[in-house]
């Protein structure tokens, strides 16, 4: 019994076409669920191009796209090395502005903190929706740097004279 050629042809289309929308299904859900875009790295940059602008140097970063099994929230860590100056403050106040956020103090960061050794003089800011957390470290107090650096991870380093780190940590909802 030979096969029918028009069921033949129907297969062929058939399976031609499932392919062609199989393919588009994975392309579509790669292009919007990317595991590598960190929308909260996206988010971030603005503020950093701000830093690069006033002599900041970024020292380390860490973050995660949310887009996986164990981890469903976007976030960004990114820690900086500027020039002290008494205008450090006000300065990463307006570079979050522009990207969006306004900084107020953590009181409650600062109360959590309060006699722990390295974060005697540390600033503590916050956005008002709490998605940007900012500490500004000055010369003398440290910080534990949580960098993708496995080797590193977890390390403290201390302010040195005439420089402040600067800790930014952004979440977006997921």
């Amino acid at each position: 019994m030979r096969p029918n050629p028009i069921l033949r042809k129907f297969v062929k289309f058939f399976g031609a076409g499932l392919g062609a929308l199989i393919l588009i299904y994975i392309v579509f859900f790669l292009f919007t669920h990317n595991p590598l875009r960190n929308p909260a790295q996206e988010k971030f940059k603005p503020i950093g191009d701000g830093l690069k602008k006033i002599g900041a140097q970024q020292i380390c970063d860490n973050g995660d796209s949310g887009k996986g099994i164990d981890n469903t929230v976007p976030w960004y860590q990114v820690y900086y090395s500027a020039p002290q100056s008494t205008a450090t403050e006000n300065q990463v106040k307006f570079f979050a502005a522009n990207a969006g956020y306004t900084l107020i103090p953590d009181v409650h960061t600062k109360h959590q903190v309060a006699g722990l050794n390295g974060y005697k003089n540390t600033t503590f800011l916050k956005s008002k929706n709490n998605q940007l957390t900012v500490s500004i470290v000055p010369p003398g107090d440290s910080d534990n740097l949580y960098c993708s650096n496995v080797k590193n991870y977890g390390q403290a380093k201390t302010a040195q004279k005439n420089e402040v780190l600067l800790d930014f940590r952004i979440t977006l909802p997921g």
